[in-house]
Formats: C-alpha cells, sequence, structure tokens
C-alpha cells in the first residue's frame, strides 16, 4: 500500500485498505492475519510497482502490507518499524495540547500542568535577579561569592523555611 507513489488506476491495494493496513499495528488471530497476508499477496504480486512498494515502505519504516512484505518480513530484513506514540496523558502540558487538537476544553489538569510548564519555561529564561534566593544560587552555581544582597535574601529564605516549612513569603 502506498502514500507517495501514484499510479492512478494500477494499484488495487487503495480498493481494498483493511487487507493492507494492520489495525493500530497489532495482530488479530494468527489464522485470520495469515489469510488477510495472503490476500494481499495475491494483490501485490500483479502489481507493476511491486518492488518500488516495498522499497518506500522500508524507507519509511511502516506497518501493514507494502509490496507483498509485512512489518515483521521488514524487521527480519533490517527495517524494523517505527515505534507508534502513545498518546499524551491528561495531567501533562502535552494532554492540553492534545484536547486543543481534537477541539475539545482542556480538563482542569491539564490546563494546570500547562500552566506550570509555562511558569517553569519563563522562569528558566529570565536569569535570576539580585537580591533573592535564585540570585545567590546562582552565584554559588557559578563558584562565585554571593554578593551581599542575595546573601541576605538567602539567609531570609532559610529562616522562613524553618519557622514555616516554606521559603516563599507569605
Amino acid at each position: 500500500m502506498t502514500h507517495r507513489l501514484t499510479t492512478p488506476g494500477l494499484m488495487a491495494c487503495t480498493r481494498y485498505p483493511d487487507l493492507f493496513s494492520t489495525p493500530d499495528g497489532h495482530r488479530v488471530s494468527t489464522s485470520t492475519y495469515q489469510a488477510r497476508l495472503d490476500a494481499a499477496r495475491e494483490i501485490c504480486i500483479e502489481c507493476p510497482i511491486m518492488l518500488a512498494c516495498r522499497d518506500e515502505a522500508r524507507q519509511l519504516r511502516a506497518f501493514g502490507v507494502w509490496g507483498g512484505e509485512d512489518d515483521i518480513e521488514r524487521a527480519s530484513a533490517g527495517f524494523k518499524p517505527r515505534q507508534r506514540r502513545q498518546p499524551a496523558q491528561c495531567g501533562t502540558e502535552a494532554g492540553a495540547r492534545r484536547h486543543r487538537l481534537a477541539q475539545e476544553k482542556p480538563c482542569t489538569i491539564c490546563l494546570q500542568a500547562e500552566t506550570g510548564a509555562q511558569r517553569l519555561r519563563k522562569r528558566r529564561a529570565e536569569p535570576p535577579k539580585c537580591g533573592t534566593r535564585r540570585g545567590y544560587q546562582r552565584h554559588r552555581r557559578l563558584g562565585e561569592d554571593a554578593c551581599e544582597p542575595c546573601r541576605i535574601a538567602n539567609t531570609e529564605a532559610d529562616r522562613r523555611l524553618r519557622a514555616t516549612g516554606t521559603t516563599l513569603a507569605a
């Protein structure tokens, strides 16, 4: 079955897509799969672009029957199919994108994950300012002596941590 090869009227596989595709990369029962594979190969043998189709499948690392060869045979020839991606999980930034691509409103946990990821990216993009605990940590990470405002901010954050369990000011 081809995607980029176009020879109008010559490709019988386009009339029987169920024979040539492997649903979600999974196998049905062995006898059913073998019957579909045999039927697809009979169609491929008569196709004038069978070898070009097989070569394209190897290059694309495709699933299903292409040029009379299934993905198991391509894998044994050294052309293993690409792994299919798992759909993005809810509660992640990618999950929010998945909702939007499906033209759905993102769920609450996806929105929270997206907001958190955006904040983190923004925070990483901005260099820490002097006079803050992050500024102090940056000085230390660079092997520098911390400036006085950063030392004061770090000391205050340490006091808050001991007193309240968090470095964030109230």
